[in-house]
């Protein structure tokens, strides 16, 4: 039996799921994006991976290019540069909803949807966008707010 051997070249099974896994020979990982060594608790878990971590780094990984922001655009509501910047110009570049210019007075505009068609509806901003998404896009639940809001206009209680 060989004295020195470095057991972390052996497989391991992972207690949670039972797979074979190899033990990192170090604490640190280079990202295959900006290529810089960082450690491990910088890239984000992946069980399928052979490191159980990401190749990239959770910056690189989070990094919302224009590209990127075009691509998911494209893949998600099938909006094409034309007719993104066709309801761009439709909102005059404000919040559909708060009427905040996007970019100088609010966030970049967010693309609002239909939850159940997927049928995109206009542009907002994200907090705009956010709210309707907590009211679960329910008019009623709004109006309920709004009813809400109008009785307490003077910052009173029941």
């Amino acid at each position: 039996m060989e004295e020195n051997k470095d057991m972390s070249d052996y497989p391991l099974r992972d207690e949670k799921t039972g797979k074979f896994v190899r033990l990192a020979r170090s604490e640190y990982k280079q990202c295959t994006k900006c290529k810089e060594e960082k450690p491990r608790s910088e890239f984000f878990k992946r069980s399928d991976r052979p490191l159980g971590i990401e190749s990239i780094c959770k910056t690189c990984r989070t990094i919302r290019t224009p590209e990127k922001i075009k691509n998911e655009r494209r893949r998600r509501y099938g909006l094409t540069d034309d007719a993104f910047l066709c309801l761009l110009s439709g909102t005059n570049g404000k919040c559909s909803i708060c009427f905040k210019e996007f970019e100088s007075e609010c966030s970049a505009p967010f693309v609002d949807h239909c939850h159940e068609s997927g049928r995109v509806r206009g542009l907002l901003c994200r907090n705009c966008n956010i709210a309707l998404g907590l009211f679960r896009d329910d008019v009623q639940i709004l109006s309920k707010a709004l009813g809400y809001l109008e009785k307490r206009k003077d910052g009173s209680a029941l």
